[in-house]
């Protein structure tokens, strides 16, 4: 009996070795998982708190845009009447930036008024000229427009002027009254160079 007792009490010691060996295994397996998951969820938090790490760089501009302005200058008018015989005569007066009313008075048949001018940009952005167009339009019938140069597409840069010359030829057609007073304004207009219609 006590060898048999003996005998199951040597067994109960190896078998206590063993599960002793295999729990320090387990224990062992456990630390090494437990310390590789604190090693993980400290990398994460460190990943994070990189990750959240931030600055705004915040940058201060300003858009200043050009400006379109076009003015007229007016020469002394004149016309071709010969001398001693000045019996009509033509006065040029600027109405605003755009525009120029020009006053015949005692016009008559086969006689050329003259108005010179200046164009000149006074904004900061380069313009094409457009048509000159003259108002009312019906005064045309009664007269021929020439203007020198011919100035329609001419781009003008800031800073920069063109001079030409308004003309005017009474004619002989039935809209012509001779003695009369006409009254009409001339303007032109100043697209911005990249819009020209």
């Amino acid at each position: 009996m006590g060898e048999i007792f003996g005998f199951t009490l040597r067994l109960t010691e190896e078998n206590k070795e063993e599960v002793t060996e295999k729990e320090e295994k387990e224990m062992r397996k456990n630390k090494i998982g437990a310390m590789f998951l604190a090693s993980a969820i400290a990398l994460a938090f460190i990943g994070s708190s990189y990750a959240m790490w931030s600055e705004t760089i915040i940058m201060n501009g300003t858009v200043t845009t050009g400006t379109i302005n076009i003015d007229w200058s007016l020469g002394n008018p004149y016309d071709d009447e010969a001398a001693g015989k000045d019996f009509s005569y033509v006065e040029a007066n600027i109405v605003d930036p755009n525009h120029i009313q020009i006053t015949i008075v005692g016009a008559y048949p086969c006689i050329t008024y003259y108005v010179p001018f200046d164009i000149h940009n006074s904004g900061t952005i380069a313009v094409h000229l457009g048509p000159f167009v003259v108002d009312p339009a019906s005064w045309a019938t009664a007269g021929i427009i020439i203007i020198t140069p011919n100035l329609y597409g001419y781009q003008l840069h800031p800073g920069a002027s063109v001079n030409g010359i308004l003309a005017f030829h009474f004619t002989n057609d039935d809209g012509f009254q001779q003695g009369s007073t006409y009254t009409f304004t001339v303007s032109v207009t100043g697209y911005q160079y990249n819009e020209y219609p």
